[in-house]
């Protein structure tokens, strides 16, 4: 496992040779090399770690494996298969530079972000399954001398995974990446939890690595692993439930797949498999889904009306009319939809951010924020 391991840290990113092996990683890992891989990568990766340090990482994984093991989704291959791929998407994360001690906070917290799950499906925001994985990882950082400010960080990266925030986690994802979160982020909702997100943009980073990282094996690798990751999700809740939920195994797939596909991924590096993911719809279910970061149409299959017209208005109104509009320069900045006349810009972002700026150096930076899509 370990040489695998090695080839896909090494091999470029999203193409096909990692995507093989990546796969190959996902069907052939099991409880029994969790240990032992934590262990190889820290020795290849973060060679510079103290044994306290070394010691916290394997007691975090003890953690994940005694108190997930029961659990079909939330497993402990689900705790490393996570944590492996934050190591991969941090190696090119190009918004912002991720130091060597950084990138190993965020492979602990990655470790540690689904201890102690017991199976719930929970859309309510409330951040109790994230709270108490995120409390368990804090006691063990102290007991190894972590910083206290190691540890908030920590922390806000685990509570940062509750899935009803992730269109946030994009949101300001996006801000950082447009030079903009100094207008966006005092005009969003950011939960007290969250406050360390403000106007931290190294932190926000790191939880749109790890936020991709959660999802990565639901979407990124084909259809097969794909449709096992949904009938696991569904049938951990079941268990916790403790009885079968009345949805067929077509609609469950279809609405895993659709809420991972309209999520899609939030970092620069997640966003480089996002293409896989227009085939791996229309393959599993003969629809055609448009996915491109710079279509509108990607959009407007999930807006509703009153959304669509909103970025009608706006785009408009900021050319000058239908005349202005004609005469605009359609690009991409980072992923994300760019119209240009000149130096002006007007941009839509992976998560529907609406900005108006200007381009520098093929840079785009915000200037006013004039909406979001999608609520």
């Amino acid at each position: 496992m370990e040489d695998k391991l090695e080839e896909a840290l090494r091999l470029p990113l999203a193409g096909k040779p990692q995507r093989k092996l990546l796969l190959r990683v996902y069907n052939n890992f099991t409880t029994s090399d969790f240990i032992r891989c934590v262990e190889f990568l820290i020795d290849n990766n973060f060679s510079w770690v103290t044994e306290p340090e070394r010691e916290a990482a394997k007691e975090i994984s003890r953690l994940a494996i005694s108190t997930m093991r029961g659990n079909l989704y939330h497993s402990p291959e689900h705790a490393f298969h996570v944590a492996f791929v934050a190591l991969i998407l941090a190696q090119e994360y190009q918004s912002v530079v991720l130091s060597s001690k950084l990138k190993f906070l965020l492979f602990i917290g990655a470790l540690g972000h689904d201890i102690g799950h017991d199976g719930r499906m929970d859309s309510s925001g409330s951040f109790d399954l994230e709270t108490r994985s995120a409390d368990l990882v804090v006691e063990a950082m102290r007991k190894h001398g972590f910083s206290q400010e190691d540890i908030l960080l920590v922390r806000t990266l685990i509570l940062a995974t509750c899935a009803p925030h992730r269109r946030l986690i994009m949101r300001l994802v996006d801000a950082v990446e447009m030079d903009a979160l100094d207008i966006v982020s005092p005009l969003l909702k950011i939960p007290e939890q969250l406050s360390m997100l403000r106007d931290n943009k190294t932190l926000i980073s790191m939880c749109g690595i790890l936020s991709d990282a959660d999802l990565f094996f639901s979407v990124a690798l084909g259809k097969d692993a794909s449709f096992e990751q949904s009938e696991r999700v569904f049938a951990e809740a079941d268990a916790w439930q403790g009885h079968e939920s009345s949805l067929s195994m077509l609609a469950r797939r279809q609405a895993f797949f659709r809420y991972v596909v309209t999520g899609n991924f939030a970092s620069p590096s997640g966003v480089k498999f996002s293409p896989s993911l227009e085939q791996l719809w229309g393959d599993a279910f003969g629809e055609n889904l448009s996915l491109s970061s710079t279509s509108f149409s990607r959009r407007a299959r999930y807006l509703g009306r009153e959304d669509r017209e909103f970025l009608r208005k706006s785009i408009f109104c900021w050319a000058g009319g239908f005349n202005g509009f004609k005469e605009c320069v359609v690009e991409s900045v980072h992923g994300h939809m760019i119209l240009r006349r000149g130096k002006q810009a007007f941009a839509m972002t992976r998560s529907g951010l609406i900005l108006e700026g200007c381009i520098d150096q093929g840079n785009f930076k915000g200037n006013s924020y004039l909406g979001a899509m999608g609520g």
